[in-house]
């Protein structure tokens, strides 16, 4: 009875928050409007600029002149998930893809968005969508409600796995809430006096779970457009739509640049599986066509894709606050085994963890659940095993996430000092850092294609966006992988083919899947200030103030009426020019 108040009681203290959120957000949003424009709206029906700023409101006025021409002629809905507000980016870009579907099939365009978020509605109704639906936070009274369910759904005991084990009607609001949770409540490892947190996030996918239920249930709906697919409410709103077969187009941006990628879900039971993970069809039908030309291209373009030598998508996403590191150059190889006073006659593995508050859940299987479980236990492991040095190198985007799960708080709590095993400073970069290792392992990120490119054998342990590419070692079973670790320093070599196929999905995720379209604003690692953005996205009206994007239509157009699950810029390998092709790999591994 005694936990049972202290969690209530932990309720009412984030009520408390949560009241002075709203507050701050009012204040936020009187700030950036103009009250007596609100007024003058109100009072006699004016339709005058709203806003402060002068580009935000040159964008509102004149963006809609963009889309007139798209007409609706069928009684069918493309709903749009504009919940993840976070930048306005990310609703410019659906807008966008959602009309240029509208402009192939001529459906109705309905966005849905979060209580109170007005900028959203404002952008959504410059690109004519005139149809809203609202996520609601509902009252207090309602959100206890909830906050009681999920305290009698899951005890207490092991809550964390049981928590991502829950599902609901078949769907995983459960690891939609752990997600959720882990990214935006907890700011160290979780411990039982912190399982409210936990409890909280439950409730919230409880709520939505019922609100996106009925939203889904209207029989018109036949496309959902969203960016993301993970956390709260989006995970759910993906899985019911998966359920119900409705089609769901899902895009992220390229970085610095303006281009999408774009991918098509119809299969409930690929639910988990990663936006990027391309069918085998599309990997034979690229060998098969362009072989030549791919050999050629790949080269090139992952030359111009190292920056200092640094292999890593975050190095190269984050190398503007990233220059600000120390970046060491060594002569040879003894210097480096010098500076981390490792035993030359020894090689060395690179272990690569994940950032452990963001994408943990996106793989259909794994050995471990997380990628902070696979961490914790591989550390452990690697303790007994002193036949070769083992160096952990930390996500270079940990910091951008303001958490202290990261991989030097678990490093120290497990391995503290030991003879064998380094981790490297967060503040310091090597240069050809791949010239020192000999192996790596990653729970399933970036360096599966691009060491094992380089020749670097690289070890697995979950379902990998790349795992139809045959580029890791990936083991199947806990015994498996014991026995990799233990004769780690016995790897065979990369394969040639290996090598090429690396590159090629390498090649696939940063140039082929990359969509461009003149009005998609630059994606620039978030560093941009609103009035800069605003500012930028005037210029792109003056400038490109005719809808002709005409190739990105045409791209579209074919993986919607193909049935393909990536939108592909296959025309820069055949001379520019436009191929029309069918994969029907929506329901394939």
């Amino acid at each position: 009875m005694l936990r049972f108040f202290f969690l209530i009681l932990n309720f009412l203290i984030i009520e408390i928050k949560l009241y002075k959120k709203k507050f701050q957000f009012l204040k936020k949003f009187i700030k950036e409007i103009s009250l007596f424009n609100l007024l003058i709206n109100l009072l006699f029906n004016e339709k005058k600029s709203l806003f402060k700023d002068p580009n935000l409101n040159f964008f509102l006025k004149y963006n809609p002149e963009l889309w007139k021409l798209n007409s609706v002629t069928e009684d069918k809905i493309i709903l749009i998930d504009l919940t993840l507000n976070r930048l306005p980016i990310h609703a410019i870009c659906q807008c966008i893809l959602a009309n240029n579907l509208k402009k192939i099939n001529n459906y109705e365009c309905k966005a849905i968005i979060k209580e109170y978020d007005f900028l959203t509605k404002f952008i959504a109704k410059s690109f004519l969508i005139r149809s809203f639906i609202v996520i609601k936070n509902g009252n207090f009274f309602e959100r206890l409600n909830f906050y009681l369910k999920a305290i009698n759904i899951i005890p207490e005991e092991n809550l964390e796995n049981n928590l991502i084990k829950y599902k609901y009607n078949n769907i995983e609001i459960g690891k939609a809430a752990y997600e959720f949770a882990i990214r935006n409540y907890f700011k160290n490892l979780p411990e039982k006096k912190k399982n409210y947190l936990f409890y909280l996030s439950l409730s919230k996918s409880l709520q939505i779970y019922d609100q996106v239920n009925i939203i889904l249930n209207e029989k018109n709906i036949k496309i959902l457009v969203m960016a993301e697919i993970q956390f709260l409410p989006h995970r759910i709103f993906f899985q019911i739509s998966q359920k119900r077969n409705i089609k769901v187009f899902s895009l992220f941006g390229a970085q610095n640049s303006n281009a999408i990628s774009v991918t098509c879900f119809n299969d409930f039971k690929k639910k988990n599986m990663h936006r990027m993970k391309f069918s085998k069809k599309l990997f034979l039908f690229l060998n098969k066509n362009f072989k030549f030309q791919l050999n050629r291209n790949i080269k090139n373009f992952i030359r111009k894709q190292m920056y200092n030598f640094q292999l890593g998508f975050g190095e190269k996403k984050f190398q503007k606050i990233l220059s600000k590191k120390k970046l060491l150059v060594f002569n040879n190889k003894k210097d480096f085994y010098d500076k981390y006073k490792l035993d030359y006659k020894l090689k060395n593995i690179l272990i690569l963890p994940n950032v452990f508050v963001d994408n943990i859940l996106t793989h259909d299987w794994g050995l471990y659940s997380t990628p902070l479980e696979w961490y914790k236990d591989t550390l452990k492991k690697i303790t007994n095993i002193k036949s070769v040095n083992w160096i952990i190198k930390p996500h270079p985007s940990e910091r951008f996430y303001n958490t202290n799960i990261t991989a030097k708080t678990i490093y120290d709590s497990i391995i503290g000092k030991n003879e064998n095993i380094r981790i490297i400073n967060e503040n310091e970069n090597i240069s050809k850092l791949s010239e020192y290792v000999s192996s790596v392992i990653s729970f399933g990120g970036s360096a599966g294609y691009e060491y094992t490119y380089f020749g670097i054998s690289v070890i697995t342990v979950c379902e990998t966006r790349y795992s139809n590419f045959n580029i890791t070692i990936s083991p199947k079973n806990m015994t498996e992988y014991n026995e990799i670790l233990e004769k780690i320093d016995k790897l065979k070599k990369v394969s040639k083919n290996k090598k090429f196929n690396a590159g090629l999905y390498w090649y696939l995720i940063r140039h082929l899947t990359q969509i461009k379209h003149s009005l998609i604003p630059i994606f620039d690692n978030k560093k941009i200030t609103n009035k800069l953005f605003w500012k930028k996205q005037k210029i792109k009206l003056i400038k490109d103030n005719k809808y002709v994007d005409q190739l990105f239509l045409n791209n579209l157009k074919t993986q919607y009426l193909k049935k393909n699950r990536h939108c592909l810029n296959v025309q820069s390998l055949n001379k520019n020019k436009f191929i029309d092709f069918s994969l029907n790999d929506l329901k394939l591994n």
